[in-house]
């Protein structure tokens, strides 16, 4: 039985881990090996979450290139459902990621057939407690949130960089449906277009009902409740290797967290936990199970 559906894009990433970012005329170099390997939000939220103990089911595109047969074998062989997946004339998205020595990330992205998502299979949802939507086209966020509603599942929403820029007004009834809204600062900022961080998440907050979870990376994770909860969550200390995908691995906590009961304070601890375990390995998804997290970080 699946618990989450995740609705976004699934790519195929190609990753390079380099001595310095590009430069206008300099050259920079490779140290190592050139990897591949399976990644995009709502694909790495549902892989990290079978690690997590939780069944999770994909909802997206790939194309009929040998990327796309790739990434579906990848994500059936971590245990995530893939009738949702919708096999699309075309090429598969693919992002390039370049990671410096001190673990940070810039990402050049190829979506090929992976929008719009048009494909919907709506008894993934009815049989799940819970849909994670990502950045994709908004008559899909609309569609799967529409149906989410009906059925009573929690809803989860991290509109990544290119779907905030769209700004509250154009996702406005994608927010009224989400429980939790999950972002960092300078999303909010684009979405709300307010720089104050923690004006802008009550203000939305307040605005849609919904709860505003702010990931910061090293900095405290804010928290601005439907019912008007307001808090800070200091993360775990680690020294990163690769922090690609480390905000999926935060919303696959989170959710896990959600999904066992436990507090928002709690389920948003426990995220911050689970991200600090991704960032510690490379590649966009996790590759510790929830047994060896807890013996690592002693939760």
């Amino acid at each position: 039985m699946v618990e989450v559906a995740t609705l976004g894009h699934m790519l195929y990433d190609i990753r390079c881990y380099v001595d310095e970012f590009p430069k206008p005329d300099k050259t920079s170099f490779i140290q190592g090996s050139i990897r591949a390997s399976g990644g995009g939000s709502a694909a790495n939220v549902a892989a990290d979450l079978e690690l997590l103990g939780h069944n999770s089911a994909f909802i997206g595109n790939v194309g009929t290139d040998r990327h796309g047969k790739y990434l579906i074998h990848d994500l059936h062989r971590q245990g995530v459902d893939t009738r949702g997946v919708n096999i699309v004339s075309g090429e598969t998205g693919v992002a390039i990621v370049l990671v410096n020595p001190k673990a940070e990330v810039e990402v050049v992205e190829m979506l090929g057939v992976s929008e719009p998502v048009k494909g919907i299979d709506e008894s993934i949802i009815r049989e799940a407690k819970a849909l994670h939507m990502t950045s994709c086209n908004p008559e899909a966020l609309l569609k799967a949130g529409a149906m989410a509603k009906k059925a009573g599942l929690l809803i989860t929403f991290d509109p990544g960089r290119s779907t905030s820029r769209l700004g509250t007004k154009k996702l406005s009834q994608v927010l009224k449906y989400s429980d939790y809204l999950i972002l960092n600062r300078h999303e909010l900022a684009q979405l709300s277009g307010m720089q104050d961080t923690e004006k802008a998440a009550r203000k939305v907050s307040k605005d849609f009902d919904v709860t505003c979870v702010i990931k910061a990376g090293k900095d405290p994770v804010i928290v601005a409740g439907r019912r008007g909860e307001h808090f800070r969550v200091t993360p775990v200390p680690v020294t990163p290797i690769d922090t690609i995908g480390a905000g999926d691995a935060f919303c696959a906590g989170l959710l896990a967290g959600l999904l066992e009961g436990k507090s928002l304070e709690k389920s948003v601890r426990f995220a911050n936990i689970v991200a600090a375990a991704k960032v510690l390995v490379r590649g966009a998804r996790l590759r510790r199970s929830r047994e060896e997290i807890q013996k690592k970080f002693g939760v």
